[in-house]
């Protein structure tokens, strides 16, 4: 069995959700978002969703605040 990477929780204590969108020309954008405090990792475009990616960018502390 594989073992799936989770982002961690949230500075405020809550646990994040993946979330994504289509962009221009067909792209996904894919990012990592916590429902508590709005905080957000950075995007991820790519031609396709990319979870990992997405999972990465949040769990390295590239967060930001909206």
């Amino acid at each position: 069995m594989m073992s799936v990477e989770r982002p961690e929780r949230c500075a405020c204590g809550r646990n994040p959700i993946i979330r994504s969108r289509v962009v221009e020309d067909g792209d996904v954008s894919t990012w990592v978002e916590c429902p508590g405090d709005q905080r957000a990792g950075a995007e991820t475009i790519d031609s396709a969703r990319n979870d990992a990616a997405a999972i990465a960018n949040w769990n390295n502390g590239k967060r930001k605040s909206w």
